[in-house]
C-alpha cells in the first residue's frame, strides 16, 4: 500500500509539473485565497478567541450586571473606589480580586506631552493573575498604600515600553522616571506578551491603585466620589464555578454597593467569564467583531470560488487526459486508483498552497492589525500562529482539496474506456466534462454576484457615512488637550490659566480663533451621552447632551447660530444663567420655544437657563450612524458644580498655518504662559476620518475579494470555453463547411455557456437576497438587499461573463475549416 502510494505521489508530481500554467495559476490563486482567509481567522482568533496568557484564564471572570451586558460593557457600569474597598475587605469569598483602570499619564515637564498609557491596578493585580516579572519583579499588595511602600512609588515597564522606550536595557530596574513631573522607581519588566486584561490595548507603565491620586491630583478617581471607572475582576474558586461564586457575590452586594446607589446597581449582579479578556473600554472587540465574522465569511466564498475555479480547471485538465486515463482502464487498471492519483495530485497542490498561504497569513494578518484603530491609538494584538490557526488551516486545506480534487477524481473513475477511447476518437467534448464544468461555472456566478452585491452595498454604505451632514467644519481645526494639574489643585486658580492660555493662543501668530470645552463635537462626544461599548448610544430615548464652552465655541468649529446671539464675557459665574440650545432640542420641546424662553433640561434642569440662541445640529459621539442628539450649551465660566469635575479642558484652535508649523507654535504659547501645563494634539478632521476606519476597512476588503470573485468567474468561463472550443472544433468545422453562418455557430456556442451563467445568475440573486439580512448591522443609509445594487452587480457579473465567453467562441470561428478538417 505504501509502495503504490509513493508511485501516485510521483505521478502526481509528474503531472503537475506537465501542466505548469495550470499548476501556477491554481497553486498561486489558492495559495492568496487560504492566506486571506487565515489572515482574518488569526485576527479574529487573537480578538475573540485566544485566552489571556496567564495562569487558568478560564476562571478569570468580571463583575457586571445584565443591563451593562445589554449594551456591551462586560466590565460593568464601574465601580467607585469605594465600592472597591469594601469587596477587597471581602476577597475570601473567591480565589484573588483586582480592580484597575487605565489612563494616559506624561513624561513631559511643559509643552508637548509624550503619553504613557498607565495600568493603574490594586496591589494583587499581578498575583492574581499569575502572571510573573521578565526582569525584577511585579508590584504588591505592600506597594498599594498611599505615597507608596518600601520603595515609594514604584512602577512596572510593559515589555514593548522597555523594548521601545529603554532599548532593552536590564540596567533599567531601579531606575527613576519622572510621571507627571513626580519621580518613580521602575522594579520590574512584564514578559513578553503581557499587556494586560484588555484585549487590543496595552499598557506602557503599570502603578499601584493608591499612587493614582499622587498621579492625577484632582483628576483621581480613587478621590473622586461620583466617579465610576473601575473595572472588577475575579478569580472564583475551582470548587465554585461562575455559578456559586455569583451567589457569594449576591449575598454580599449590598454591603458591597453600599446605600444611595444608581438604580443599575441595584439590579443582581453577575459575573461575566473573561478568559480571553474584556474590551469595554478599548471598544476594540465591539467596533470588529462582527466585521471580521462577516469579512471571514467572505473570504471563505472567495476560497469556494477559488476552489471551484480550480476543480474546473481540473476536469478540463482531466478530460485532455482522458486518452492516456482510457489506456489504462482499459490495461485493467481499477477505477479507485485513477481517481485516487488525481486526489494525491490536488492534495500536493493543496499543501503546497497552504504552506505558502500561511506565510502570507502571517504578513497579512500583522498589516491587518496595524490598521485597526482602537479608542486610543491603534490595536496592539498578538496573531500568532497558534494550535487554533494550524487546525483552522488543515481544515480549510483539507475542504479545498475534497471541492476541487473529488469531481475529476470521481469523473476520471466513471468514465469506461471504451466510451473515452471513443470520445477521444471523434474529437468530441464529452457531455459528462459539459455538464460538470457547466455546473462549476453556475456556482462560480452564483457566489460571485453574492460577494459582489456585498462588496456594492459596503462601498455605498461608507459614501453615505462620508457625507453625512456634521453640523460644524472640521478641516483647519487642532483639538488641544490641556493637562494643568500640576498647576494648581484650586479650580479658580485653573480656570485662570485657561483663560490665559486661551487669550495667548487667539493672540498667537496664524489663529484665526481659539476657543474652550469639555468635549468636542466629535471624537468625545458630550456630556450626558450614554453611549455602548461601540461609542454609540445605548439609550434608545433621545437624550439630552450637554457641554460647557466659551464665547466664540461655535464660530471655531463652523456650527451656524440660527437665532440669538452667541455667548460673550458677560456670561460670567455671577451673570444670569443662560444656555444656547440646538435645534433638535428645540424641536424636542417645541416650536413655541425661542430665544429669551427658560429651559429646564441637561445641566439647566434644576435651575433653569435663559435660552440665548439656538444653532445648528452637530453630530456627538463616535458614530456618524446616529442622529444629532438634543444639545444645551452652557457659558464655560457658569458650569461649576454642573459637571463632572474631573472634566478635562480642551482648546480648539482653526488656524491658517499647517498642522507641524501650529503644533510648533501653540507649544512654544503654552510654554510662553505656564511652563508647568502640558498638551497634546489632534486635527479634528482625523477623529472623523478614524470613525470611519471600520467602515472604509470592511468596503475596501469586500471590495477586492468581490473584484477577485469577479476576475476568477471571468478565468473560469474564459476557460470552459476554451475547453468547448478546442473539443468541438471537428464539429464546428463541419457546420462552417455545410455552410453555416459563422454568426449562428457562435451563437450556439456562447448559448451553452449563456445557460449555466443564467442558471447562476439566477441562484446569486436569491442567495444575496437570504443572506442580506445578515449584514444588516453593518448597513447605513440603504436596505441590504437593495434593488438597485443587487441589479447592478448581477449585470455586471453577467456582462464580464460574456465577454470571458465570447474571445474564445469568436476565435473558434474565425478559423478556415479546410485546415480543422485536415487535422481530423
Amino acid at each position: 500500500m505504501g509502495k503504490e502510494l509513493g508511485l501516485d505521489i510521483r505521478a502526481a508530481i509528474r503531472a503537475l509539473l506537465a501542466s505548469r500554467a495550470i499548476s501556477a495559476a491554481a497553486m498561486l490563486t489558492l495559495a492568496l485565497a487560504v492566506g486571506a482567509t487565515t489572515a482574518l481567522f488569526s485576527v479574529a482568533n487573537g480578538l475573540m478567541l485566544r485566552p489571556l496568557p496567564v495562569d487558568e484564564p478560564e476562571r478569570l471572570a468580571t463583575i457586571t450586571s445584565d443591563t451593562a451586558l445589554r449594551f456591551g460593557f462586560h466590565g460593568g457600569a464601574g465601580w467607585s473606589f469605594a465600592m472597591w474597598e469594601r469587596l477587597r475587605e471581602r476577597r475570601g469569598a473567591f480565589d484573588g480580586a483586582f480592580a484597575w483602570i487605565l489612563q494616559p499619564l506624561e513624561t513631559a515637564q511643559s509643552g508637548e506631552s509624550q503619553p504613557f498609557d498607565t495600568l493603574f491596578a490594586s496591589g494583587d493585580f499581578f498575583n492574581t493573575l499569575g502572571s510573573h516579572a521578565l526582569l525584577g519583579r511585579p508590584f504588591t499588595a505592600a506597594d498599594d498604600v498611599r505615597g507608596g511602600g518600601p520603595d515609594g512609588p514604584v512602577a512596572v515597564l510593559s515589555h514593548d515600553a522597555w523594548q521601545r522606550r529603554f532599548h532593552g536595557t536590564p540596567g533599567v530596574i531601579g531606575s527613576r522616571l519622572l510621571v507627571e513631573g513626580r519621580p518613580v522607581t521602575i522594579v520590574g519588566v512584564a514578559r513578553r506578551g503581557f499587556r494586560g486584561v484588555d484585549v487590543g490595548r496595552s499598557f506602557d507603565l503599570a502603578m499601584p491603585l493608591a499612587n493614582e491620586p499622587l498621579m492625577l491630583g484632582a483628576r483621581s478617581v480613587v478621590d473622586s466620589r461620583r466617579a465610576m471607572l473601575l473595572t472588577v475582576m475575579v478569580r472564583v474558586k475551582a470548587a465554585d464555578g461562575i455559578a456559586g461564586a455569583t451567589a457569594k457575590l449576591r449575598a454580599m452586594q449590598s454591603d458591597i454597593v453600599g446605600p444611595g446607589v444608581p438604580p443599575w446597581l441595584k439590579e443582581p449582579m453577575v459575573l461575566a467569564p473573561a478568559s480571553t479578556g474584556i474590551t469595554d473600554r478599548s471598544q476594540l472587540r465591539q467596533l470588529y467583531a462582527r466585521p471580521l465574522v462577516t469579512l471571514l465569511i467572505v473570504s471563505a466564498l472567495v476560497l469556494v470560488i477559488v476552489c471551484v475555479n480550480v476543480g474546473t480547471l481540473f476536469v478540463v485538465r482531466t478530460a485532455a487526459r482522458r486518452r492516456d486515463l482510457s489506456i489504462r482502464l482499459a490495461v485493467g487498471a481499477p477505477p479507485w486508483r485513477l481517481a485516487r492519483q488525481l486526489f494525491v495530485e490536488g492534495l500536493a497542490l493543496g499543501g503546497v498552497s497552504a504552506l505558502a498561504g500561511t506565510i502570507f497569513a502571517v504578513w497579512a494578518g500583522r498589516a491587518l492589525v496595524a490598521s485597526l484603530p482602537a479608542a486610543t491609538g491603534f490595536a496592539v494584538l498578538d496573531v500568532p500562529i497558534d494550535w487554533r490557526v494550524l487546525a483552522f488551516i488543515s481544515a480549510t486545506t483539507v475542504t479545498a482539496v475534497v471541492v476541487f480534487a473529488t469531481t475529476p477524481a470521481l469523473y476520471a473513475a466513471r468514465v469506461p474506456s471504451v466510451e473515452a477511447l471513443s470520445a477521444d476518437r471523434a474529437g468530441g467534448g464529452g457531455g459528462r466534462s459539459g455538464s460538470l464544468t457547466g455546473a462549476m461555472i453556475a456556482a462560480q456566478i452564483a457566489l460571485s454576484i453574492v460577494l459582489v452585491s456585498a462588496a456594492a452595498v459596503f462601498g455605498r454604505t461608507l459614501d453615505r457615512l462620508a457625507h453625512v451632514p456634521l453640523g460644524f467644519n472640521p478641516a483647519g481645526v487642532i483639538v488641544m488637550t490641556v493637562n494643568a494639574s500640576r498647576v494648581s489643585a484650586d479650580d479658580p486658580a485653573r480656570l485662570r490659566v485657561y483663560e490665559r492660555l486661551l487669550e495667548a493662543i487667539a493672540a498667537a501668530p496664524g489663529v484665526i480663533g481659539a476657543a474652550g470645552s469639555p468635549w468636542t463635537p466629535f471624537g468625545t462626544g458630550a456630556g450626558g451621552l450614554l453611549t455602548d461599548a461601540r461609542g454609540r448610544r445605548a439609550d434608545a430615548q433621545p437624550q439630552v447632551a450637554f457641554n460647557f464652552v466659551t464665547p466664540g465655541w461655535f464660530g471655531v468649529y463652523g456650527t451656524a447660530l440660527r437665532a440669538g446671539r452667541d455667548f460673550d464675557g458677560g456670561d460670567s459665574a455671577g451673570a444670569p444663567r443662560v444656555a444656547i440650545i440646538n435645534e433638535a432640542l428645540r424641536r424636542r420641546l417645541g416650536e413655541n420655544v425661542s430665544v429669551g424662553a427658560t429651559i429646564k433640561a441637561g445641566p439647566c434642569a434644576a435651575a433653569g437657563c435663559t435660552v440665548a440662541g439656538i444653532v445648528q445640529d452637530a453630530v456627538y459621539g463616535q458614530s456618524l450612524r446616529d442622529q444629532p442628539p438634543p444639545t444645551v450649551y452652557v457659558p464655560f465660566a457658569q458650569s461649576t458644580g454642573l459637571g463632572p469635575p474631573d472634566r478635562p479642558f480642551r482648546i480648539a484652535v482653526r488656524g491658517a498655518a499647517d498642522a507641524s508649523r501650529a503644533v510648533a507654535l501653540l507649544t512654544d504659547t503654552v510654554r510662553s504662559v505656564e511652563p508647568a501645563v502640558t498638551v497634546a494634539f489632534r486635527a479634528l478632521d482625523r477623529d472623523v476620518q478614524t470613525s470611519l476606519t471600520r467602515e472604509r476597512l470592511v468596503a475596501t476588503l469586500a471590495g477586492f475579494f468581490g473584484v477577485v470573485a469577479l476576475l476568477l468567474s471571468a478565468i473560469g468561463v474564459f476557460g470552459v470555453a476554451s475547453f468547448a472550443v478546442s473539443r468541438g472544433r471537428r464539429e464546428i468545422a463541419i457546420r462552417l463547411a455545410l455552410g453555416g453562418q459563422p454568426a449562428r455557430v457562435l451563437a450556439a456556442l456562447l448559448a451553452r455557456i449563456g445557460a449555466s451563467v443564467a442558471a447562476g445568475a439566477l441562484a446569486g440573486i436569491l442567495a444575496a437576497s437570504w443572506l442580506s439580512r445578515f449584514i444588516a448591522p453593518l448597513v447605513y443609509g440603504l436596505e441590504p438587499r437593495d434593488p438597485a445594487t443587487l441589479l447592478a452587480s448581477t449585470l455586471v457579473l453577467v456582462f464580464v461573463a460574456g465577454l470571458a465567453a465570447l474571445l474564445p467562441a469568436w476565435r473558434g470561428t474565425r478559423v478556415q475549416p479546410s485546415e480543422l478538417l485536415r487535422q481530423h
